[in-house]
């Protein structure tokens, strides 16, 4: 058929189908996919890296906070480091019972969530087993926290109390 392979005719042979709804929606048949999307610059780029990548900063942040308030103690002793070493060992022993339930729990609740008819009160308790997981990592982790400040001397007591403070700034 000649008139399909006329550049002004679709298919059909019609003119007014295709390029009328083509040329009321903006659009070109001979347009790039870049002329539809807008450009990623490094800018753009970097705002969905940062996004993408908040996840993995903040379970490292939650995983090595306590490490980080030790090592800023000034000048602990050699029996300050055998004793911080070994409660350190001892919360993320502790901790990984919890740890464990609470990704699992996340985990199946996100699967909930993109199943047709799902009902909101499992929703609901898989939140709740969710929360109690969180809720036992917090106790564990401050029950830490003053731990490591009983076996501080008054000096770095000081400088540990601040590094806690600093970790409920909001940024």
């Amino acid at each position: 058929m000649e008139l399909a392979d006329s550049p002004n005719r679709d298919l059909w042979g019609n003119t007014s189908g295709a390029r009328r709804i083509l040329s009321r929606l903006n659009l070109s048949i001979n347009a790039s996919p870049e002329d539809y999307y807008p450009r990623r610059d490094e800018e753009n780029m970097m705002n969905r890296l940062s996004i993408m990548q908040a996840p993995t900063l903040i379970a490292a942040m939650l995983l090595f906070s306590t490490g980080l308030i030790a090592d800023q103690i000034p000048d602990p002793a050699a029996s300050q480091k055998t004793v911080i070493d070994q409660m350190h060992h001892k919360l993320h022993d502790h901790q990984s019972l919890y740890k464990a339930s609470e990704a699992q729990a996340l985990g199946e609740l996100n699967q909930m969530t993109i199943r047709e008819g799902v009902s909101f009160e499992a929703i609901n308790t898989k939140i709740d087993e969710l929360m109690e997981a969180k809720k036992q990592i917090m106790r564990l982790r401050y029950a830490h926290l003053v731990e490591m400040r009983e076996i501080l001397t008054d000096e770095q007591k000081v400088g540990y109390d601040k590094g806690v403070l600093n970790r409920s700034a909001v940024k």
